[in-house]
């Protein structure tokens, strides 16, 4: 019926009658008619489209400012086209807010963004801080002539000086702690018993915590640690070593020093005190050596547990675990199973090992010993590696200069030859620049020395997914109650993202306008530096997780905390998270189906080009809202506009109690922060404290203060630090600097 409509078809037939020769000049004529018809319903058809066009160009942003459905419910919006099962149609759903591409992709996955991309499942940006178009009727204005009072006492009232800790703080929940009494008890146990006497007290004594024959290897596990790795790794490490490594009662702690130490007790972890931790009144022998005894924390213990018959595994508190590695161990047979390199699969890595406890593996850590206490600064790994090769050269062995220092001229000699494996060099990923696989079982960040740059390989695990982050104490997530590192439930999910540039980050090369204006950004690295001053000011006033952006820029992605000192971070008391967060699944709202419940997004414009601010969120029907407010610039100036978006984030009830609060720094620009630099410069931060009783200026004390803690790694090599190409090292934690001209205030 359809294809005999079509002019082809028409024309075809009209064809078939003139070669008959019936009336053929008769047919050509209502043919020829015909096909003008067409013709002109053709014509008809485009025009109408065209209007189209034109009209959802214009709906196209008063779509997501009227229904507002693409940030008032992410779990309303999870496909874009449905299968109406009733009527047989594809029914098409609205689409998805366009921040959801930063959460659907990985900042390393171009390719899912480019093919995420051609979908079309996005939405453009809501408000209209790109390219000028006629916008006006999308939005229901408020105009906004002075500050609303109740927002005024808001900003007088909330107290943000940095001398005083945070108005809102983020909070976790751990396991139970133990009672005073009992970390007493704790402690003064790791003051009276050798470390020896700790870990037999742990397998055999009365409150026994270990128990090796609860796994089928019958094995036991430890780790070593300082505090630098413990105080945000402790409670996930166990739980990832109960979770996925499948050694659960059986994996112990060597704290290496007090805070560790109390950290465990605390929490009644298993731990060994090693002599380091232990303040101790008197200097005793084993205290005399206590830098070479710690530099060899591992051969202790590997041979005192050899000694005790125990078969165990070793592994470090810098290796994350993707899978069991269960599986493997019960393949392996002989004596000792060393990790190695990515790049080099017969190096041995010392950072993870199974030692089965027998003969030749007690030889051969009392052999580590001896050339450990005669070479006392030579790598720890390097005696591992260079003992086999005693073992397999015999006197044809010679030592190299790496020894310090060099050893006494003899090659020890072996009654029980140690036989060695290797994990693959895929299964343990271990390498400054560590890759994953579908072999492998865990990654191990490298560095130079053991125990260097651990925030370099904290965050270089999260940004590539390993990360555990423990999980709140038992059965938290089932009462709905948890607060760990990714599992957040309630309260507890308070999140803060840029937004308005492109995926969530803050590029460096943006611009909007058809004569590629870009507002004072572009190329403007101290515009970077104060919106970040802006993002932790606003984290830290609304008590919400600072998301890192990344950072676009002219010779790719950044990491924002290869230039930032998120140790000055810290100091402020601003929690944060990885630049990839929400691109982990773990994040999401639990069963991971949607990154959050609810979002709210703001936005604030230059007051001399846009005079706007805007909010989007859901009221208390959870109905999609978008507030639009014009400022009257002749009684709001520059700081009232800010001091205005800066309220609104606690006095709307929506906006404050949203899951993610996304917002657009878009009033940032070369010529705003000069003007508040040159009032530091002047005068210091003092003047610029806020009116103390409508709260003026409390945005700009707030935004110049934290910009004046903030510290910076300004090194020349930054710019080839892009995604992908970075390390441990590169990570700017602990190195940075203030801005030069601040540090001369």
């Amino acid at each position: 019926m359809v294809a005999s409509q079509h002019p082809n078809t028409a024309a075809g037939s009209n064809s078939s009658s003139r070669n008959k020769g019936v009336g053929h000049d008769k047919k050509a004529f209502y043919g020829l008619l015909l096909l003008l018809g067409l013709a002109m319903v053709v014509i008809f058809m485009q025009q109408t489209n065209l209007r189209n066009l034109q009209q959802n160009y214009q709906n196209h942003h008063q779509e997501s400012t009227s229904h507002n459905t693409n940030d008032a419910s992410s779990s309303a919006l999870q496909r874009s086209v449905q299968n109406d099962t009733s009527s047989g149609k594809i029914v098409k759903k609205k689409k998805l807010p366009d921040w959801r591409i930063a959460m659907d992709c990985s900042i390393w996955d171009f390719h899912c963004v480019t093919t995420q991309q051609k979908s079309g499942v996005y939405e453009a940006y809501p408000f209209p801080y790109t390219r000028k178009y006629n916008y006006e009727h999308l939005f229901k204005w408020e105009q906004m002539d002075k500050i609303p009072v109740e927002w005024q006492q808001e900003l007088a009232n909330i107290n943000t000086t940095l001398s005083f800790p945070p108005p809102r703080t983020v909070e976790y929940t751990y396991k139970e702690q133990v009672s005073e009494s009992e970390l007493q008890k704790c402690l003064q146990s790791a003051q009276d018993l050798s470390w020896k006497e700790q870990i037999h007290s742990l397998i055999h004594g009365a409150k026994k915590q270990l128990d090796a024959s609860k796994n089928d290897l019958n094995l036991l596990a430890f780790t070593i640690s300082d505090y630098k790795y413990a105080k945000d790794m402790m409670h996930g490490f166990f739980q990832m070593n109960d979770n996925i490594v499948g050694l659960p009662g059986a994996l112990f702690m060597v704290a290496i020093d007090h805070e560790t130490l109390e950290m465990a007790c605390r929490y009644n972890y298993p731990v060994v005190a090693w002599t380091s931790a232990v303040p101790r009144k008197t200097i005793d022998t084993e205290q005399e050596d206590l830098k070479h005894s710690v530099a060899n924390t591992k051969f202790e213990v590997s041979s005192a547990l050899v000694e005790m018959d125990q078969d165990f595994f070793f592994y470090e508190m810098d290796v994350w675990f993707l899978q069991s590695p269960m599986p493997i161990l019960a393949l392996f047979h002989d004596d000792i199973l060393f990790s190695s390199h990515q790049y080099c699969p017969k190096c041995v890595n010392i950072g993870v090992y199974l030692v089965h406890a027998n003969a030749a593996t007690k030889e051969y850590f009392k052999v580590a010993i001896q050339l450990a206490q005669e070479c006392p600064d030579t790598h720890d790994q390097f005696v591992m590696a260079q003992i086999l090769h005693m073992v397999n050269m015999g006197e044809k062995f010679g030592y190299s200069n790496q020894w310090k220092p060099a050893p006494p001229d003899y090659i020890p000699k072996f009654e029980h030859p140690v036989k060695h494996g290797f994990f693959s060099s895929h299964e343990i990923a271990a390498a400054e620049r560590p890759y994953t696989s579908q072999m492998a079982i865990a990654i191990h960040p490298l560095r130079d020395a053991p125990l260097k740059s651990p925030h370099g390989k904290k965050i270089l695990a999260k940004e590539m997914g390993a990360w555990y982050g423990f999980e709140g104490p038992p059965g938290a997530i089932q009462a709905g109650t948890a607060a760990g590192y990714y599992h957040r439930q309630g309260r507890a999910r308070r999140y803060l993202m840029m937004d308005g540039h492109i995926l969530n980050g803050y590029s460096t090369v943006m611009n909007w306008e058809f004569d590629a204006s870009d507002g004072g950004i572009f190329g403007f690295f101290e515009n970077l530096f104060w919106t970040v001053a802006a993002l932790v000011a606003l984290a830290r006033r609304t008590g919400r997780i600072w998301i890192l952006p990344p950072v676009p820029a002219e010779r790719g992605i950044h990491f924002l905390w290869s230039i930032l000192d998120l140790e000055s971070v810290e100091e402020l008391g601003v929690d944060y998270r990885e630049t990839t967060f929400f691109s982990n699944p773990k994040s999401w709202v639990h069963p991971h189906d949607t990154p959050f419940d609810t979002v709210a997004r703001t936005a604030l414009g230059r007051l001399d080009t846009d005079q706007t601010m805007f909010a989007q969120y859901n009221d208390v029907h959870d109905d999609p809202v978008t507030r639009a407010w014009r400022f009257d610039t002749a009684t709001i100036d520059e700081v009232a506009s800010i001091d205005a978006w800066w309220a609104l984030h606690t006095t709307i009830p929506q906006v404050d109690g949203a899951e993610a609060l996304l917002v657009n720094t878009h009033f940032l620009n070369v010529g705003y922060h000069r003007r508040i630099e040159k009032k530091l410069q002047r005068n210091g931060l003092d003047s610029m404290k806020p009116h103390s009783a409508t709260g003026r200026g409390r945005a700009e004390y707030d935004i110049a203060g934290v910009f004046s803690k903030l510290r910076w790694c300004k090194d020349k090599d930054f710019r080839g630090r892009i995604i992908g190409n970075f390390q441990a090292s590169d990570d700017c934690y602990g190195r940075g600097e203030p801005m030069e001209w601040l540090a001369r205030l």
